[in-house]
């Protein structure tokens, strides 16, 4: 794959966090606020961008997935998403085919939403 196009989707992934307009909150801060809807949407756009990998296996898992559930996740598991935008394809390839599965419980919670995902948009 071409290493300006792997910098460019790290940097959708990474820039993400600087650029969405809310503050990075204290552990403890029990008041956090609300995302914007602007801040969402840019959110949404990076993370079209970041789904864009080098094997269409994983586009076609990835991308239908982001178009049509992300926005409507939870702030954890968004928080998860963008953390597994920043996996290998290799290791995605893996995960989403089930020959592997993530060793961090929280990733394999969201490639199993994915997954889920897939399917229900197969039956429709």
């Amino acid at each position: 794959m071409d290493e300006s196009f792997e910098q460019g989707r790290e940097n959708a992934v990474t820039d993400e966090t600087a650029t969405s307009g809310a503050p990075e909150q204290d552990a403890g801060d029990a008041q956090s606020p609300a995302p914007t809807t602007a801040s969402v949407e840019e959110e949404h756009r990076r993370m079209r961008w970041a789904s864009r990998r080098g094997m269409l296996e994983l586009d076609l898992i990835l991308e239908p997935f982001v178009r049509e559930a992300y926005t409507e996740l939870a702030d954890d598991d968004r928080r998860l998403y963008r953390e597994l935008m920043l996996c290998q394809d290799q290791e995605l390839f893996a995960w989403f085919l089930k020959r592997e599965e993530p060793e961090n419980p929280e990733l394999a919670g969201i490639v199993r939403k994915i997954l889920s995902h897939k399917r229900d948009q197969a039956r429709a």
